[in-house]
Formats: C-alpha cells, structure tokens, sequence
C-alpha cells in the first residue's frame, strides 16, 4: 500500500503503468488504493509518520 501510494504521488507514471507494474489490472485501482491509504493515514498518526518518513528518505536519495 505504501508503495503504491508513494509511487504514485512521486513519479510521473500514468495509472495504467503503476497498475500493470504492481500487477493491478486496472489503473482505477491505483486509485483507489491511494484513497484507501489517505484514509488510514488520516486514521493512523502513526502510520502517516512512517510514510513521510518514508517520502523523506526516498526524496533524498534521488538527490
């Protein structure tokens, strides 16, 4: 899930490409996991911490 949603908020891939590289074969539901993960992270302080912790880290190595 987190994979997924920092895929697609950090790349410029089109749904239909993170879809079929995460084995999905709908690029809707790309989307809708996005959305799944934005509620639980609303839900979650803790697990939205670790996804920015995340988002940070994987920022910094693309530097």
């Amino acid at each position: 899930m987190v994979a997924r949603t920092c895929s697609a908020r950090m790349t410029t891939l089109t749904m239909r490409e993170l879809a079929g590289s995460f084995g999905l074969r709908h690029p809707d539901s790309v989307a809708n996991l996005t959305r799944r993960a934005d509620r639980a992270m609303k839900k979650s302080p803790r697990l939205r911490k670790e996804v920015d912790a995340i988002r940070r880290e994987l920022l910094q190595v693309e530097k």
